[in-house]
């Protein structure tokens, strides 16, 4: 559900997506369907991860060609020096990840 911001300006989502080469292709295009659900009201910036951040982009409708397919790692894309050179704070973030892999502490 949309939340309202109160003259806060707008919500923006970071969306990090594991490319490993466990995540389908079926998983990887349900994931596009709940992006194009938050893009409807929210900004959406894409962080494309497998065992590395291997890119970043603002959200249009699809998922194209993923890039990685390797191993898997959420360290890279949640450690607060990445974060931290994101062009734009995030309101939110999100996760999407099928969860095999090593975690921050």
């Amino acid at each position: 559900v949309p939340g309202r911001g109160r003259g806060e300006g707008e919500l923006s989502v970071v969306a990090v997506v594991d490319t490993s080469g466990s995540m389908s292709e079926e998983v990887l295009e349900r994931i596009a369907g709940e992006l194009r659900h938050l893009a409807r009201h929210h900004p959406v910036h894409v962080v494309e991860c497998d065992c590395e951040v291997r890119r970043t982009y603002r959200f249009r409708r699809h998922l194209d060609a993923v890039w990685g397919r390797g191993g898997t790692d959420f360290r890279p894309p949640l450690s607060e020096d990445f974060l931290r050179r994101l062009r734009r704070k995030p309101g939110v973030g999100v996760l999407f990840t099928d969860g095999d892999g090593p975690a921050p502490d």
